[in-house]
């Protein structure tokens, strides 16, 4: 039985317990329901075992396995999944093995991430007292308080602009957590960063994709227009000089190798660019001194493919505020 089909009864229960409101937008619900699995249960974290799913604190690292650093400065630990305790694998997570996630400036969607499925043994690690940390805000904001953390396999609404007076992209309402594993995140910019997993960061305030068959009329004329701007900003910079900012050369270099990269490949890039599923995301949280900007959350993404190829170094994490 898939995910999808676990979650019927789930996502029935809401069309029942509605019907007077929902009964002409059912087949629309069940088009837009996705499983994901949702933080069920979170206490503080005793240490009385290794491996476990966890937030903040903490990681539980192979014994001969450093802590994770950069240029003389620490990552941020934000949790560990160990895939063997979901309840669920949303046909595409791992059986077994833990993820280990970690962040630099999480503003600059600067992460560390990776998986590690052998038997080897673990050791709970520590960072290095003699270094600094990556997240700029991690002196102001004090130790994340470690908790362990159960899961369980729960499901979500896809926006509709049909459904949006109903509020079903809160559902199910009766859950104590808002974390979760899959699913859609809270500010999700999926054409944003999927330019950014594929190398096109330059690209990403950028209008690349369009419902067709808007596609190409909308394309080649702003292709066109791009194109012809940063070759005149590349050969003509004294137009762009100002007092107070010089033009950056290899910057806008950088923009159209990446522009044209796009263009040369973009009917694949147009098949794929929903294909970003949400690692995890992660709630603002008292008990966990866990804040990300405005009552957010952080989110971590990666693309379907890298997913299923077990390929947890590209990974992007972003704070979405509320």
């Amino acid at each position: 039985m898939t995910s999808k089909e676990k979650i019927a009864p789930l996502v029935q229960q809401l069309i029942t317990a509605r019907s007077a409101e929902l009964a002409q937008h059912e087949n629309e619900i069940w088009n837009l329901s996705r499983p994901l699995l949702r933080l069920v249960h979170a206490e503080e974290e005793d240490y009385s075992t290794l491996g476990n799913c966890r937030i903040g604190g903490t990681p539980d690292l192979p014994k001969d396995m450093d802590y994770p650093v950069k240029n003389g400065k620490y990552y941020r630990f934000i949790g560990q999944l160990n895939f063997a305790e979901l309840p669920d694998t949303l046909e595409i997570l791992p059986e077994k093995g833990i993820l280990f996630l970690f962040c630099g400036d999480p503003f600059e969607n600067e992460s560390h991430c990776f998986y590690y499925d052998a038997a080897a043994e673990l050791e709970n690690k520590q960072p290095p007292l003699d270094m600094e940390c990556l997240d700029p805000y991690q002196e102001d904001d004090g130790d994340f308080v470690a908790h362990k953390i159960a899961f369980e396999l729960s499901y979500q609404i896809g926006w509709s602009d049909d459904l949006v007076d109903f509020e079903l992209t809160e559902e199910p309402t009766d859950k104590p957590f808002d974390t979760h594993v899959g699913g859609t995140a809270f500010g999700g910019d999926t054409e944003g960063l999927y330019a950014l997993l594929k190398g096109f960061d330059m690209l990403r305030d950028t209008v690349l994709f369009l419902e067709e068959p808007d596609q190409e009329t909308y394309w080649i004329p702003q292709k066109r227009g791009l194109v012809a701007q940063m070759e005149d900003k590349i050969n003509n910079p004294e137009k762009y000089n100002t007092e107070n900012s010089t033009i950056n050369i290899a910057a806008v270099k950088e923009s159209l190798r990446q522009l044209l990269a796009f263009d040369e490949n973009r009917a694949e890039h147009r098949k794929h660019f929903k294909d970003v599923f949400c690692l995890f995301s992660l709630e603002s949280r008292d008990e966990f001194n866990m804040w990300w900007s405005d009552n957010g959350f952080l989110n971590f993404f990666m693309l379907k493919e890298d997913l299923v190829k077990r390929n947890f170094g590209n990974v992007v994490v972003e704070v979405a505020s509320s």
